[in-house]
């Protein structure tokens, strides 16, 4: 794959060339490894080799949406294994006004980033024996003993967006660093209404007040909101829902039955006598970050920063000296005390990084 060289650009001249050190390393410890010594044990993903024996142990979102996949076998013709969903999605139409804006570049995620992904607990934070390499990746000196577990799906806080103001396109903005792909978008102004249709067949009364809930948080946490769009790394796309339900049990929609009608002031009831409501360990989290949390109010929703120049600046947006600080390397000359560190839990109130 050839040799990686530093290069220094001075006035569109390489000035200096030299060898990089390759920082990668195999990991350890498997996926479901990591889900399994995690407290979060039962949402271990769908059961594939049930699925492959035809017992089509799937998990609650498969069983619901539907699941895709094939089992390849080098010694026999590849089996198509999927799972038709019960739910189906129409096209929204809108009712608001848009303006423009810039958002500022967005990467793709990283599981391998163990310092976000895996769950570090106390010791990730201290944990100096035999560090050979740093902490944040995986099969590191902080999966001695007992692999760290995985921590789950990120989200990125709802904050209240007013993109109105002047200021709003210069946060979101890197105008002035042209060699960074930023995207020009429309946002949509509060109040904005959107209007869809989703059809559901066969499913259980449970899994259409999970679907419900899905839709409208809500009806099970007030002050909660639904996230859509492509905005929501920078706080945007919290919406609000009202939901109606039209459906019919069992074979009454073949026999002319009239079907039973659930109003958006009745949803919260009727999901409620129907909703498995036996305490989750993950709920309070999922609250949390479900919800338009007053306390964080307009604040930037933002990527570490190296805290340095303003917000909408090159200076602002790059990271690299918080990674090198945060990820556990072991101490060098160029590198003196570099901790662990790790997102806070979501209950935190504090959530700051830098």
């Amino acid at each position: 794959m050839g040799q990686p060289y530093w290069v220094k650009v001075a006035n569109g001249e390489v000035t200096e060339i030299r060898p990089s050190l390759m920082w990668r390393h195999l990991g350890a410890h498997s996926v479901e490894d990591r889900l399994r010594k995690n407290d979060k044990s039962s949402l271990l993903p769908c059961g594939h080799d049930a699925v492959w024996n035809g017992t089509l142990e799937l998990c609650p979102s498969c069983q619901l949406f539907g699941s895709a996949g094939a089992k390849d076998d080098e010694n026999a013709e590849t089996e198509q294994r999927s799972y038709r969903g019960h739910v189906f999605v129409g096209e929204a139409t809108i009712e608001g006004d848009s303006s423009g804006l810039q958002l500022a570049p967005l990467g793709s995620p990283s599981p391998g980033a163990a310092q976000f992904y895996l769950d570090n607990g106390e010791g990730g934070t201290t944990n100096t024996v035999n560090r050979s390499r740093p902490l944040a990746e995986w099969g590191s000196s902080a999966d001695s003993g007992k692999p760290r577990g995985l921590l789950g799906r990120k989200f990125y806080w709802a904050v209240e967006s007013r993109p109105g103001e002047a200021d709003r396109a210069q946060r979101r903005g890197v105008a002035d660093d042209p060699t960074r792909v930023a995207r020009d978008v429309q946002v949509f102004s509060p109040g904005t209404q959107l209007t869809t249709r989703i059809q559901f067949v066969n499913v259980t009364p449970a899994q259409l007040a999970e679907l419900l809930v899905s839709i409208k948080p809500a009806l099970k946490w007030e002050g909660t909101v639904l996230r859509i769009g492509g905005g929501k790394p920078f706080g945007f796309g919290s919406v609000t829902a009202a939901v109606g339900v039209t459906f019919w049990k069992g074979k009454g929609r073949y026999l002319g039955d009239e079907p039973s009608r659930i109003e958006d002031g009745e949803a919260a009831e009727w999901v409620k006598s129907n909703l498995d409501l036996d305490e989750k360990a993950w709920w309070p989290d999922l609250k949390r970050v479900s919800a338009q949390d007053p306390e964080l109010g307009d604040a930037p929703v933002w990527y570490p920063s190296d805290g340095n120049g303003q917000p909408g600046t090159s200076a602002f947006d790059s990271g690299f000296g918080f990674w090198k600080r945060s990820a556990g390397h072991p101490p060098s000359a160029r590198i003196q005390n570099s901790e662990l560190i790790s997102l806070p839990e979501a209950t935190d109130q504090d959530q700051e990084l830098n």
